[in-house]
């Protein structure tokens, strides 16, 4: 390094802004057998993701278990290839194969290093043509499922969750429906290889591509894709129920034998189509969405009544929640209860510093920055669209909301959106023969 290009360490290094994050462009395309593509040529490294994503999820499927264990199986239902061979495919080729069942969708995704290319994606579009359910490891399958199950439903946070889920988006909603241990027991090979056969078989899907794609490379994911076997008039309907909230109020689920309580405090919000959406949640980041959070600083910091607390506001097509999590010692139940309720009010009624809001405005814009840190990342923009329903702007809606943030329209929020709406206060844990008293 030349002495002028040397750190003068005497001086401060001075902190910048981050600048307006642009939308990544991308390229769209539609093959000739009707699978849509967007691809995100960008990196200087030759790997690639490719993640294909059919409509169907969760809440269009007649058997959500079934679903479930399909999703985990993808990988495994070669036609040509064991699941040891697709394994050791995919192993020597520096390769791997993720897959979720979404809400709304089924998702699989490809990474693989661009030279081995040739070799996995193939595997991969007969998996997608002709996939054959392995009796074996579905029974393998189905007995960690069910084993995991037995085991987190024995937590105070599952227990929480599984009542908030009911209260939030009403007890016969979709996304409130848990299965149990046995439910993993009684699915079928024939039930999951007839649902991927009725619903996804021929379907069409949208392909997202993201990394180094040189030409060769887009010409060979190209023709791969073609390969796949669709019938242009089938499709898939979504599911959108509304949310169906039960009475608030605070509900009890009594864990004799707990030495923590999981308490939850949530509050349906508006949807993702509000002009006051990206604002809200800046303002619930505010709360209790970072480490220097309102939250944070005061019910764990200050007082060490938890390890940690959280906030968010959650946004589904069917619409959006904002909820507020902890753990903490049986006896101090009520405690942080009434102390959230202090930092809420507090919020709405005393103007934010304004180092504090720089704070703030510069850690949502960081964490903006990051997600396009990558390829893949930045892709996750565009997939997000799809699977969750974000707007088509939704970067640079969240902008605009940061540079319109003032203490005055922070505290005008929190007093419309979690001072007034009525809360949902689920608490799973021993019922402490204490008095609540703060350390």
């Amino acid at each position: 390094m030349s002495p002028n290009m040397m750190l003068d360490r005497t001086q401060q290094l001075k902190i910048h802004d981050i600048p307006y994050l642009p939308e990544p462009r991308a390229e769209r395309l539609t093959l000739d057998n009707g699978i849509q593509l967007v691809m995100l040529n960008s990196g200087d490294e030759r790997v690639t993701r490719i993640t294909i994503s059919w409509e169907g999820g969760l809440y269009e499927s007649s058997n959500p278990v079934a679903s479930h264990l399909l999703a985990k199986l993808l990988k495994d239902c070669s036609p040509t290839l064991s699941p040891s061979e697709m394994a050791d495919l995919l192993d020597s080729c520096g390769a791997w194969i993720a897959s979720d069942i979404k809400s709304h969708h089924l998702v699989l995704s490809l990474y693989t290093i661009n030279s081995q290319l040739d070799k996995v994606l193939p595997a991969i579009i007969d998996i997608i043509n002709a996939p054959a359910v392995p009796a074996a490891e579905t029974e393998m399958l189905k007995a960690q499922c069910a084993s995991r199950r037995e085991l987190i439903g024995k937590k105070v946070t599952f227990k929480a969750q599984e009542l908030e889920n009911s209260r939030i988006f009403g007890s016969n909603h979709p996304a409130a429906f848990t299965p149990t241990a046995g439910d993993y027991f009684n699915v079928t090979v024939s039930e999951i290889q007839k649902l991927y056969n009725t619903q996804y078989r021929g379907l069409s899907p949208v392909v997202f591509i993201a990394g180094r794609i040189d030409p060769e490379i887009k010409d060979l994911i190209i023709s791969q894709l073609n390969r796949i076997k669709t019938d242009k008039d089938k499709t898939v309907e979504l599911t959108l129920t509304p949310f169906s909230p039960e009475a608030p109020g605070t509900q009890r689920v009594e864990c004799p034998d707990s030495l923590q309580s999981a308490v939850l405090i949530s509050m349906p919000s508006i949807p993702r189509s509000h002009p006051d959406y990206e604002t809200l949640r800046a303002v619930v980041v505010a709360l209790g969405g970072y480490f220097g959070s309102r939250l944070m600083t005061v019910i764990r910091e200050e007082k060490g009544l938890t390890y940690g607390i959280s906030a968010a506001l959650l946004g589904h097509r069917e619409g959006s929640y904002i909820t507020i999590s902890s753990q903490c010692d049986n006896r101090y139940t009520n405690t942080v209860v009434e102390e959230i309720g202090k930092e809420i009010a507090r919020l709405a009624c005393e103007p934010m510093s304004e180092d504090e809001l720089t704070t703030l405005k510069r850690y949502i814009r960081s964490n903006l920055a990051a997600s396009f840190d990558t390829p893949f990342s930045a892709m996750d923009y565009f997939t997000t669209q799809r699977h969750v329903g974000t707007p088509p702007d939704y970067l640079d809606r969240q902008q605009k909301a940061l540079d319109r943030l003032t203490p005055n329209v922070i505290m005008d929020f929190a007093r419309k959106y979690l001072v007034e709406p009525d809360k949902y206060i689920t608490i799973a844990g021993k019922k402490s023969d204490k008095n609540d008293d703060a350390k």
